[in-house]
């Protein structure tokens, strides 16, 4: 039986969860250098596997590959029943089948590989969907908060930190947790993104608002 294993567009995102959340020190992080002062970074950096942790995307998307997982596995286990069904209506062994039994159980099996290669490119659809609006809900909820602590240390330049993208950078340009502070009090009040339902709108609205920007 044929598993619904085609997320390849997703390891961009899914990898950013070997990370466990840290907690959050009530102090500010290194990168608090006084504006102005000579030999100050104007780069910042900031890991985005850390505020994708905290947000709760991660655990969206892997939920919602999981339900469809778990949707593909029941109507393929339903129909491949079906068939053992019919088989043993017709006594239960393939050898004494006739012509006409023979070609029913064939198109049994037809008929199940055409529903799930369509249900397959349904789940692929709906997850590129998903990806795509929880990046867009993700960058509208972290842009100000990045903007306002690049502004506030004279940062001419914010680099976002993902897996093997930068290979190396003295703690002091981190702003991650100054924007994971920011981000708090969204977090504590509206809580996790996909807590909210907010992303299940996104996606059933998706496609319309696409064709409206």
């Amino acid at each position: 039986m044929r598993d619904f294993q085609r997320f390849g567009y997703l390891l961009a995102l899914v990898s950013l969860l070997g990370c466990e959340a840290r907690p959050v020190d009530d102090a500010e992080p290194q990168a608090a250098i006084e504006v102005g002062k000579e030999g100050e970074p104007t780069v910042g950096v900031v890991d985005y596997q850390r505020i994708y942790t905290v947000l709760g995307i991660g655990s969206e998307l892997i939920e919602r590959r999981e339900k469809l997982q778990a949707e593909f596995n029941r109507v393929a286990n339903e129909m491949r029943l079906e068939r053992v069904k019919r088989l043993k209506e017709f006594g239960g062994d393939v050898a004494t089948l006739n012509t006409e039994q023979r070609e029913e159980l064939v198109q049994l099996e037809q008929s199940r590989r055409i529903r799930l290669a369509q249900l397959e490119r349904e789940n692929d659809r709906e997850m590129k969907e998903a990806v795509r609006w929880l990046d867009r809900v993700f960058r509208q909820k972290t842009k100000g908060p990045i903007e306002e602590i690049a502004k506030s240390r004279g940062l001419k330049v914010v680099i976002v930190q993902l897996p093997s993208q930068v290979a190396y950078f003295e703690p002091g340009v981190d702003i991650t947790e100054a924007v994971v502070q920011r981000l708090g009090d969204t977090v504590l009040q509206e809580g996790p993104i996909d807590a909210q339902g907010s992303v299940e709108q996104e996606v059933a609205d998706g496609p319309a608002k696409a064709s409206e920007e």
